[in-house]
């Protein structure tokens, strides 16, 4: 008697688990006969060749990684693959490929079932997410800061107490209904705002107690000023995350008397070890593959690998629109970056440092300035909706102090954006996941960009190699 094939392995990275009681399994086969039901491969599948003859595949929909051997592979997830539901008992393993989004119904469009996903979460409206700058001054002078230009022209702007009493009291009428507010503490660099911080804080947490919401914060920082203090006042506001940024190479990020910073955030990062959640943001301009090392030693030798609640990436600097005036740093080419992000990955897991590399389990929500929940709120009360327009009057959609008052000119490009518009994105099968790069560079540097800056190189690049890796890890720890 032959008997039943089924995968090498099979698993999921997000699982979506139900609690309801299905029908028996032909119950379902013949309702999905009666629909004229046909199972094709997923376009959003991407394979990989393993040891074996066999095969590691990714849905970048779903998020759900397989290994199959190559004779499952070729028998239901070879290009041109039917398969219509007969009524008869669907076999457990093209079920479970199903189930997981390795095999879609014929008659649905992937890209608009991906579309309907980013709208759904474009106007959910249960959390109220908001940016908050109180000042665009910084302590520190980065060529390459996105910011640059805004610092410049609006030096030493900082949030009166006019303006923090009307963004608490258009806060609190914007919350109404809500089941959370998610503060995000920007800069500038936040922490020289410490005294706007803590009281808008305090009478936001005190509201959304008292309206039963939700109440979460999070701080980005360029972490000098992270003291056993400072740290202490955070968590009294109930800022649980911060994301801290380091430099390679570390001479990028200085001080306005030019002395180099890294020593110092590491040391501040001690501090935070059991009292903040940490994302080390490596911001890469030029490669020192020695100074990664150099990095690297430093958080090791600090235990930080031990000690922190951490997580590393490695982000690409890219030419901002408005960066600092005189900027003389080459930003790394995308196929270098991903070249860079392939060798820093492999070092760092032999050493045991969490930095994290990119496969993404589920589709996001697309970015905060295309939903509707959303804020950025400037040291002014002007609201806009990416932190990259601030500064920018002309960009901003309204005003903490003008309650009534929408400038739809500058909001309806935002919450009208097509993610999936742009013809060099149709083909591509990390659509799902980056939604077609970020819309502010879509928006204001369309002319200036070529088209793959607009990518996400850390999704895109290397994805077979990182579904490779993923899928042999999954596998040896039994998953």
């Amino acid at each position: 008697m032959r008997q039943k094939e089924t995968p090498t392995a099979v698993f999921e990275v997000a699982g979506r688990n139900s609690a309801i009681s299905l029908p028996p399994p032909a119950t379902i086969s013949k309702a999905l006969e009666a629909l004229g039901e046909t199972w094709i491969p997923s376009r959003f599948n991407v394979t990989t060749a393993l040891r074996g003859s066999r095969k590691a595949i990714h849905n970048t929909f779903t998020g759900a990684t397989a290994v199959l051997n190559h004779r499952s592979w070729q028998r239901y997830l070879r290009s041109g693959f039917e398969y219509r539901l007969s009524g008869q008992p669907v076999p457990e393993q093209l079920q479970a490929l199903y189930s997981r989004g390795f095999l879609v119904s014929k008659d649905v469009d992937e890209v608009e079932l991906a579309r309907f996903h980013y709208l759904a979460s474009r106007f959910d409206r249960d959390t109220l997410n908001v940016t908050m700058l109180c000042t665009l001054a910084c302590n520190l002078c980065c060529a390459y800061c996105f910011e640059g230009q805004a610092q410049a022209d609006h030096r030493g702007t900082t949030m009166s107490k006019e303006t923090e009493e009307a963004v608490v009291a258009h806060l609190s009428r914007a919350v109404r209904g809500k089941k959370g507010l998610s503060i995000w503490w920007f800069g500038g660099e936040p922490l020289l705002t410490m005294g706007p911080m803590e009281r808008i804080s305090s009478r936001l947490i005190r509201i959304c107690k008292k309206g039963g919401i939700h109440y979460t914060a999070m701080i980005a920082t360029n972490g000098t000023l992270l003291t056993r203090d400072v740290i202490k006042q955070l968590r009294r506001w109930k800022v649980a995350s911060a994301q801290v940024t380091l430099d390679i190479p570390r001479a990028a990020k200085r001080d306005k008397h030019g002395r180099e910073t890294q020593e110092k955030v590491l040391d501040n990062l001690c501090l935070a070890a059991g009292k903040l959640k940490v994302h080390l943001r490596i911001n890469l301009s030029k490669d020192n593959e020695a100074e990664f090392d150099r990095l690297y030693r430093g958080l090791i030798r600090r235990k930080l690998h031990k000690t922190l609640d951490m997580v590393m990436g490695i982000a690409h600097v890219f030419a901002p629109e408005r960066g600092r005036l005189g900027c003389t740093v080459c930003p790394v080419g995308h196929q270098s970056y991903v070249h860079v992000l392939a060798r820093e990955h492999a070092k760092a897991a032999a050493l045991g440092l969490p930095l994290r590399e990119s496969l993404v389990s589920s589709p996001g929500g697309g970015c905060s300035a295309t939903r509707e929940s959303a804020v950025v709120i400037g040291p002014d009360g002007l609201l806009y909706k990416c932190v990259e327009d601030v500064g920018l009057a002309n960009r901003a959609y309204g005003s903490v102090f003008l309650e009534d008052f929408v400038k739809p000119g500058n909001l309806l490009p935002w919450l009208t954006y097509d993610w999936f518009q742009h013809a060099m994105c149709k083909g591509c099968p990390v659509l799902p996941q980056c939604a077609g790069g970020c819309p502010h560079r879509r928006l204001f540097q369309s002319g200036s960009l070529k088209d793959e800056d607009f990518c996400y190189w850390d999704m895109r690049g290397d994805l077979e190699d990182r579904i490779r890796k993923h899928a042999l890890e999954k596998e040896a720890s039994g998953v």
